[in-house]
C-alpha cells in the first residue's frame, strides 16, 4: 500500500495517507478486538473500574513488549556492543537528534496507555451502556493517535528530527485522554446512581 502511494501521490500526500492508512489498520485491530470481547463477554463493561482495567492491561501489556524489545537493542548500543549496521546507525542518528533520547520510550510509553485506556474505556462502555457513538469516539481517538505516529514514519523524519517534537504531536491525545478516563470513571463507576 505505501508503495502505490509513494508512486502516486507527493511525499506529504503520501505521509498522510499513509499514516490514516495505518492508523485505520491498528485501530481495526486493536479496538476491533476489544469490541469483540466486549460483545461476547458483556460483563467486561460492568463498570467504569473493569473498563478502565483493561485498558491499562492491555497498554501495559504492549509496553513491557516493546520496552523489552527496545532494551534488547538500546542497552547494548550505550555499552558499545555493535548490534548491527542498520540498527546502529539509526540508534545514532536518534542519539544525536533527541536529547535525553533514553527517555523517549518511557514517555512514548505513558502517552500510549492514556490513550489505550480511554480507548478501550469508551468501546466497553459505549456498547454495554448503549451510547454507541462512544465506541465511534474510541476507534477515532486510537486511529489517530497511531496514524499521526505512522505518518512521521512513512515521511521518513524518525531520525531525521529530535523524537520529543514527534511525542509532542501525540501529547494532545494523551492530554484529551485523562478527562475523557475521568468522565468515564464518574459516570459509570461500581455504585454510581442508575442511569
Amino acid at each position: 500500500v505505501i508503495g502505490y502511494l509513494r508512486d502516486n501521490l507527493t511525499h506529504t500526500f503520501t505521509a498522510i495517507a499513509g499514516g490514516l492508512y495505518y492508523g485505520i489498520q491498528s485501530s481495526f485491530f486493536e479496538i476491533g478486538f476489544t469490541l469483540i470481547a466486549v460483545l461476547i463477554w458483556y460483563q467486561l463493561g460492568k463498570n467504569s473500574e473493569r473498563a478502565i482495567g483493561i485498558g491499562i492491561g492491555a497498554g501495559s501489556f504492549e509496553a513491557v513488549i516493546l520496552g523489552l524489545s527496545s532494551l534488547a537493542s538500546t542497552i547494548p548500543y550505550m555499552l558499545g556492543i555493535d548490534v548491527g549496521v542498520e540498527l546502529s546507525s539509526l540508534l545514532e542518528t536518534t542519539a544525536e537528534t533527541t536529547p535525553l533520547f533514553w527517555l523517549v520510550p518511557a514517555v512514548e510509553r505513558i502517552l500510549a496507555i492514556l490513550c489505550h485506556v480511554a480507548s478501550r474505556a469508551l468501546v466497553i462502555l459505549g456498547v454495554t451502556k448503549k451510547r454507541y457513538l462512544l465506541v465511534f469516539w474510541g476507534f477515532l481517538l486510537f486511529t489517530l493517535l497511531d496514524g499521526v505516529a505512522a505518518g512521521f514514519h512513512v515521511y521518513g523524519m524518525v531520525g531525521e528530527i529530535s523524537t520529543w517534537w514527534i511525542e509532542l504531536t501525540l501529547l494532545p491525545f494523551a492530554l484529551i485522554s485523562i478527562p475523557v478516563i475521568i468522565w468515564c470513571h464518574r459516570r459509570w463507576r461500581e455504585g454510581a446512581a442508575a442511569e
